[in-house]
């Protein structure tokens, strides 16, 4: 018999969201400022050009496309549990991602760019409808954090390379002044905690 899924009070990964907003209250007075403008000034080229390269694995379509095809073989091939590991990962992307965009603009955070441009840095309530306030949360590092979870728990030999790959990747978003480290961390946590809410549900549907 296939688990219904559980209550949001029942996911044991929601208890730690209180403690997250803390931390990223605690980026946003203290850090997230210095950080940006000590990597604008002394970013070199060359790492810029490599964190630019390595942040498109935050990208969304490339993970779609990968979910997309694992299904289609899992389908062709008759493998329950391919499919069902293809199901998790695309509804991950699918769900975290339609949440982050949501507080995106809702929250109405200004980018880096705005703080070095014209000396802006907060939120604009129900402003977030442009690019240039839709930094609260990251949602390159929502992407490849619910990507590489779902990877950790379906291949946990591996797992320290997926860790590596999510935080270099969420460093990228920061080093390149897409993000504040508050961002990044939040949209993080999101991708993580989706993938861990919706785990148990599709991997018994693969057994």
């Amino acid at each position: 018999m296939i688990p219904p899924l559980r209550r949001l009070s029942d996911q044991p990964t929601l208890y730690l969201l209180p403690t997250i907003i803390v931390v990223c209250i605690a980026l946003m007075a203290f850090v997230d400022q210095p950080l940006a403008l000590y990597c604008k000034s002394h970013l070199s080229p060359h790492w810029e050009g490599f964190f630019k390269v390595l942040t498109t694995l935050g990208e969304g379509w490339g993970w779609y496309a990968a979910g997309s095809g694992a299904f289609l073989w899992g389908w062709w091939r008759h493998r329950p549990a391919t499919r069902a590991a293809a199901l998790w990962l695309l509804t991950t992307l699918l769900g975290s991602g339609l949440l982050v965009h949501g507080l995106k603009a809702i929250l109405g955070r200004s980018r880096p760019r705005l703080l070095f441009e014209q000396n802006v840095y907060g939120f604009d309530a129900f402003d977030g409808l442009h690019w240039a306030t839709q930094s609260f949360p990251s949602g390159h590092s929502q992407t490849i954090w619910a990507a590489m979870t779902v990877l950790m728990v379906l291949r946990p030999n591996c797992r320290l390379a997926f860790i590596v790959v999510g935080c270099l990747v969420s460093v990228s978003r920061v080093a390149t002044t897409v993000h504040f480290l508050s961002d990044v961390v939040m949209g993080g946590f999101l991708g993580m905690a989706f993938a861990l809410m919706l785990r148990d549900f599709f991997l018994r549907r693969g057994k």
